[in-house]
């Protein structure tokens, strides 16, 4: 994977204790994910060794009283591992006409995935949203606080 970062994104990525070293090994936790109806796509392994187990705080932020309170992400997939989860990403998979397979949540409560071409989508009930066009986006767009654009609903 070319890790061709923004100074932003790679900022985010550094504060969460992210280094370009970093390596993860996804494989039982994409076998787990496949058992439950997930299909494992390359891009999907690509990201989670390089980011699985990843959790990033970001924008947008909001103050409660007199504490900030920031988003975050964590690329554990394992959060989303049911047969339930499964069928949601398909249902997603069917309005955008591609494979997606889950690579984290979004505090919003979102489902972030990335499709076998690497772009990212996340859902959040009925749902499905477009994040970024690869990871460098994703996490460009996390640094700037962008929030995913709505692409459409299922139900």
């Amino acid at each position: 994977m070319n890790l061709d970062l923004s100074s932003a994104a790679s900022a985010l990525l550094n504060e969460a204790g992210w280094t370009p070293e970093r390596r993860f090994d996804p494989v039982l936790m994409i076998e787990d994910l496949a058992m439950a109806g997930f299909r494992p796509s390359d891009a999907a392994f690509e990201f989670l060794r390089c980011f699985g187990k990843l959790r990033v705080e970001h924008d947008p932020s909001v103050v409660i009283g007199d504490r900030l309170i920031r988003s975050s992400s964590e690329f554990d997939p394992a959060r989303v591992c049911t047969t339930r989860d499964a069928e949601v990403a398909n249902l997603c998979s069917v309005l955008i006409d591609k494979t997606l397979f889950p690579v984290g949540v979004d505090s919003w409560h979102m489902t972030v995935y990335v499709a076998q071409d690497g772009m990212f989508y996340s859902s959040l009930d009925a749902s499905v949203f477009e994040y970024a066009d690869d990871y460098a986006g994703l996490f460009d767009n996390m640094a700037k606080g962008v929030r995913p654009r709505r692409l459409a609903d299922w139900a």
